[in-house]
């Protein structure tokens, strides 16, 4: 069974006057000090494609390990 895809959001820091892109373990480093939500939705945007593609990558090679192993 496939691992879900982590979710990424944006949220605004009262404290700092900015918007951070978190996942379900708080801010992401790197992406703490941005100023519109419109790049840091972007950002989020991007790091789900990322994540995405990576899950994809995995489950090519775990069924080519399979296939091999057939």
């Amino acid at each position: 069974m496939p691992a879900a895809t982590p979710a990424f959001w944006s949220e605004f820091n009262a404290r700092t006057g900015l918007f951070e892109v978190h996942d379900d373990r708080g801010p992401v480093l790197g992406f703490e000090h941005i100023d519109c939500r419109a790049d840091a939705d972007h950002h989020a945007l991007d790091l789900i494609a990322a994540a995405d593609a990576d899950r994809a990558a995995l489950d090519d090679h775990e069924a080519q390990i399979l296939a091999e192993a057939a």
